[in-house]
């Protein structure tokens, strides 16, 4: 199966994407982000079917200034969308996972390439 490739806007950290005490429930900031990556996801017509066997998820962090930022808080909302999208059915088909941070700096965004692990 050709691996899966996509751009997609940077989420809001993990510390971000959830309100509430008592009850949580999605912020509205990951509520918007929600929205703007459908929509991104959308205009670029990935062409794909779900992945159903193990995978090797990379996600390249571009970010638009020099903020530290802890790369490893984006990725949870970026799964939970591309299950969401049905690229694949769980998160939890990710064996391989690649963090990297982007330094050029005309970039912002997420580059994502999902593929099947060999012998899958």
């Amino acid at each position: 199966m050709n691996p899966f490739v996509v751009i997609l806007p940077v989420p809001p950290s993990l510390n971000g994407l959830y309100a509430g005490k008592a009850r949580r429930h999605k912020s509205e900031a990951y509520k918007d982000w929600l929205k703007e990556a459908s929509d991104v996801f959308a205009a670029q017509k990935p062409s794909y079917r779900t992945f159903t066997g193990r995978l090797t998820a990379k996600y390249c962090f571009g970010f638009p200034d020099k903020k530290r930022r802890d790369i490893g808080n984006f990725e949870k909302a970026l799964s939970d969308f591309l299950v969401d999208m049905r690229v694949m059915n769980d998160d939890s088909q990710i064996d391989t996972m690649i963090l990297k941070r982007l330094y050029e700096p005309e970039t912002n965004g997420v580059w994502i390439q999902i593929t099947e692990e060999a012998g899958e």
